[in-house]
């Protein structure tokens, strides 16, 4: 898992002795490993399949460390859910040019988040395969961050239509139907291929969503 931001990049092994990582350090380091092993085995195994020990032994700390962080699996599981969601966001403001065409928003959209699945087969899988067995909060999480998303399309077609008011606003409904018509062939494709097969799905999927976005 990749810090985002301005988030410190802090080290996997840390220094002992009289140049010994400080706590907060320490701490940082542990969470990452703790965040990391949760991403790969629930990614490699399924995330009801993994243990609190298994995390541990993966990311190499004590059992007692991961509860200074998490106050059990689904914990963990959430703030690696949570992470990719943020990961997910960030490429779209990263990749979608403020003052471009609403054509031009969904093409550079679309492509930036299949590209983001297409390269990070553990992060695809978290979004949009194992959070669907990880429980009613994590089902939550979800909910959310489809409305996020979907609100993304909304304020994206506001900022468009300060230059052409004669575009209809798009709801939070309309938004949410672009949501599901993107990640459902995408979850489909991942429960038999290999992530980086999502890329094949580009050009249809823009114009699923352009059909969508332009519908009266």
């Amino acid at each position: 898992m990749e810090p985002n931001g301005d988030i410190t990049v802090v080290p996997r092994i840390l220094p002992r002795g009289r140049n010994a990582a400080s706590r907060e350090v320490v701490r940082s380091s542990q969470r990452i490993r703790l965040l990391e092993a949760m991403t790969e085995l629930s990614a490699a195994r399924g995330f009801p399949a993994v243990t609190i020990a298994d995390v541990v032994t993966h990311a190499g700390v004590a059992k007692p460390t991961f509860y200074e962080h998490f106050k059990d699996k689904e914990a963990c599981f959430i703030a690696v859910y949570d992470d990719a969601v943020e990961t997910v966001l960030e490429s779209l403001v990263v990749a979608i040019e403020p003052h471009s065409t609403v054509e031009g928003r969904i093409d550079a959209g679309i492509a930036a988040f299949l590209s983001l699945l297409a390269t990070n087969d553990d992060l695809a899988r978290i979004l949009l395969i194992e959070s669907l067995k990880a429980g009613p909060t994590v089902a939550a999480r979800i909910s959310e961050a489809h409305r996020r998303l979907a609100g993304a399309y909304v304020a994206s077609r506001e900022k468009i239509r300060e230059l052409d008011p004669t575009l209809p606003p798009i709801s939070l409904t309309r938004g949410l139907a672009i949501v599901g018509a993107v990640n459902e062939p995408v979850t489909v494709l991942l429960r038999e291929q290999p992530a980086k097969e999502v890329a094949g799905l580009t050009d249809e999927l823009v114009s699923v969503v352009r059909a969508l976005a332009f519908a009266d």
